[in-house]
């Protein structure tokens, strides 16, 4: 099945369906063909359902600005959840800042795994609260009379200055979105240097006002070390996660046509609003009320809720 998307003819209302005429954004997410793959590049793709955390990195040569572009872009652009909602930035530091950062991470607690040497550059994470005019409207309705005149404006500060999250469900929405870019930073690390660089990812450290209390010192000098400033502290900004990259020992067996074709496909699902088969509107037309995937064979979705399985324990 193909999505046929045309051009609105003259006369006709353009729509979510059709093409745009123009197209005027910084971001390369646009409209994408799916690239399909055969049974065999299926399986090899498979290991990127369940990546292992690298052992460690061995020196090598700089990276190319082109890799890491690809690299920074498939693991934000991959993993953004929300269109209302910009809660991230990433700042990436060289191979001489990355030592640096190393020993700061090394002097903090609650790390979930080693700290490598030789890491060939290192991504910082900045992070703030969920907040949108949705969010905001929220801190404002649904209380009890008089008793909500002392509180709401109570809440409406703590909100603004000390960065509390008045509605925990809310306040969880920042980390689920953290969770889901840690993940793809791991899959892009791979994919854009065709298998033979990984990602060790730090969030313990970063991950709950105790454990930041703590870190406190080490988390101040990281903070210096990837240049957030006061504005954007007082702002909400928060380092929210830390992910070596560097080359492996033993490259993923992945080949490079492949890692193309994935990376291409993460971009064409993510700028999909409507996808075949699953979410289409009743107005939508056929290609989209069938879903697009090709059939897989039992063995290997089998495999695939084997590897999801172990990803996810």
């Amino acid at each position: 099945m193909r999505r046929n998307a045309q051009w609105a003819e003259p006369g006709t209302r353009a729509n979510r369906y059709t093409l745009p005429t123009t197209l005027q954004s910084g971001s390369p997410v646009g409209y994408r063909t799916r690239q399909p793959l055969s049974h065999d590049e299926a399986r090899a793709a498979m290991v990127l359902l369940s990546l292992p955390r690298p052992e460690g990195f061995v020196s090598s040569g700089s990276v190319r600005e082109q890799a890491l572009f690809e690299e920074s872009s498939l693991g934000v652009l991959s993993s953004r959840q929300s269109t209302n909602f910009q809660g991230h930035r990433q700042v990436t530091l060289g191979p001489e800042d990355s030592t640096e950062a190393a020993s700061l991470l090394r002097e903090m607690t609650s790390l979930e795994a080693t700290v490598l040497e030789d890491a060939c550059h290192t991504h910082v994470v900045l992070t703030r609260p969920y907040r949108t005019s949705f969010t905001l409207l929220l801190t404002f309705i649904g209380h009890l009379p008089f008793i909500s005149l002392l509180t709401v404006p109570w809440r409406a500060l703590r909100k603004r200055y000390a960065h509390a999250n008045d509605i925990p469900t809310i306040g969880y929405l920042q980390h689920l979105h953290l969770g889901i870019l840690a993940e793809a930073m791991e899959r892009a690390a791979v994919l854009a240097s065709d298998g033979h660089r990984g990602a060790q990812i730090f969030q313990g450290p970063f991950s709950d006002p105790t454990t930041r209390a703590v870190n406190q010192d080490a988390i101040a000098r990281m903070e210096s070390l990837c240049g957030l400033t006061a504005r954007q502290r007082s702002s909400g900004w928060r380092i929210g996660l830390v992910a070596q990259v560097g080359q492996l020992p033993q490259p993923h067996s992945i080949s490079r046509a492949l890692c193309r074709k994935v990376g291409a496909n993460l971009m064409a699902f993510r700028s999909e609003r409507i996808q075949p088969g699953v979410n289409a509107e009743e107005k939508a037309p056929a290609q989209y009320q069938v879903r697009q995937e090709m059939h897989v064979p039992d063995d290997l979705a089998i495999m695939a809720g084997r590897a999801g399985y172990n990803a996810f324990h």
